[in-house]
């Protein structure tokens, strides 16, 4: 379109706002219960145990980020969802899940872990378990 100077050009926009998918339940999903074995903060955990609660109907599609922006731009999503090797050493501890039904706008829920520090019990030679359990009384 050219436009003539001193000529004022209208044109009319019409916006069609999508149908958003309905989520049961956006989160956030607490996934706290994971033993940090090796205490080093690393640890694989199935972040694809919340999609039954995530959403239930059918046709549905997950995809799963470690950044919203990742989400956003469609880059970088976790390959293997099922058996993910979570770093909370890397710093974020949220998961973002990009729920895509066809015909519909996509939703996003969020899975928050933290892994829980693994005790470990040293026994001396002479100490009896006996002796350990009076000690910890």
């Amino acid at each position: 379109m050219m436009n003539i100077p001193g000529c004022d050009d209208i044109a009319t926009i019409n916006f069609i706002i999508g149908t958003k998918v309905v989520l049961q339940n956006s989160g956030p999903f607490l996934l706290n219960n994971v033993c940090d074995t090796l205490n080093d903060g690393i640890e694989n955990v199935n972040l694809t145990q919340y999609e039954p609660q995530i959403f239930t109907g059918g046709a549905a599609t997950f995809t799963y980020y470690t950044s919203l922006a990742d989400l956003n731009s469609g880059t970088n999503a976790i390959a293997n969802p099922a058996n993910y090797s979570f770093n909370q050493n890397l710093g974020s501890d949220i998961i973002y899940v990009k729920v895509s039904v066809p015909g519909l706008c996509p939703e996003i829920a969020t899975i928050k872990i933290s892994l829980k520090k693994f005790r470990f019990l040293k026994f001396l030679p002479n100490i009896s378990v006996r002796m350990l359990h009076l000690a910890i009384l």
